[in-house]
């Protein structure tokens, strides 16, 4: 079973938002994610913060923690936004998404 097919199988039935995240990751580590899976996935989490991976805005800013760092930067590596810069010395993560030209 592919890591899209599993994730979108386990996903709904997690409840909490860092065992959502951490799965996350993982797929996003080996490669194996759509964008779509990605967008469905950061869709289910309660914190509001993860909504700014879904912003069409040129860009947003989230409160910096080690765990939301992760996310961005593997979320940068597949592409889903740029990478992610920290700011305001170090206590908050600059999230700007990719403009559609630029994924295509």
């Amino acid at each position: 079973m592919s890591a899209n097919r599993t994730g979108s199988v386990m996903v709904p039935k997690l409840t909490d938002d860092e065992q959502k995240q951490a799965l996350l990751i993982q797929s996003l580590k080996d490669g194996m994610t759509s964008q779509a899976f990605v967008r469905s996935v950061l869709q289910t989490f309660r914190h509001p913060d993860y909504a700014a991976f879904l912003t069409e805005k040129n860009h947003r800013s989230i409160m910096y923690s080690d765990v939301m760092w992760a996310l961005a930067v593997q979320l940068g590596r597949c592409e889903f936004i740029r990478p992610p810069k920290p700011t305001h010395a170090n206590t908050r993560i600059r999230i700007e998404p990719f403009s559609n030209r630029e994924k295509k």
